[in-house]
């Protein structure tokens, strides 16, 4: 019903169905309460709720809930930017088949951001995002080009 009233353009309701609906049992619905609140385009941007929603949504064991909860802690958005806080969530949701986990976790590897710095498990994180993705990254596996770094620069 909220994604219903999201594309007719009653976003106001459906943030009210998305909140309701994350703070009970459905932890898909924490992703798109938590977005509007980060985009602060229909509702008063606030990341701290936000936030507090995605922490919900993880805690319900919703892996876009993890992964996002860890963009918050690798951008600072929210809270203090945390490198080591945004390792496990995205170890569990790369263990769980996520591939967008299994990326940040092997850039995190590669620059070693919350991590010490290891190629092999860049490797290893690497290529389990391809395999759930089934085709190459575009992050990691860029064209190469002669004279440019062929290193991953996103998150």
């Amino acid at each position: 019903m909220g994604l219903c009233l999201y594309i007719e353009r009653d976003v106001p309701a459906a943030a009210e169905l998305f909140a309701r609906a994350c703070s009970t049992n459905y932890g898909r619905s924490c992703v798109p309460i938590a977005r509007l609140l980060q985009l602060g385009q229909f509702l008063p941007k606030d990341y701290s709720k936000a936030f507090e929603y995605l922490t919900m949504g993880c805690n319900k064991h919703n892996n876009d809930s993890c992964f996002a909860k860890a963009t918050c802690y690798i951008q600072g958005m929210g809270v203090e930017r945390d490198y080591s806080a945004a390792v496990p969530l995205l170890a569990r949701g790369c263990d769980q088949g996520h591939s967008r986990s299994c990326h940040n976790l092997a850039v995190l590897y590669y620059h070693g951001h919350g991590v010490e710095k290891d190629l092999n498990k860049f490797k290893q994180f690497n290529e389990k995002s391809k395999i759930f993705r089934g085709q190459k990254n575009p992050f990691i596996d860029p064209p190469k080009h002669q004279g440019e770094s062929t290193a991953p620069q996103r998150y």
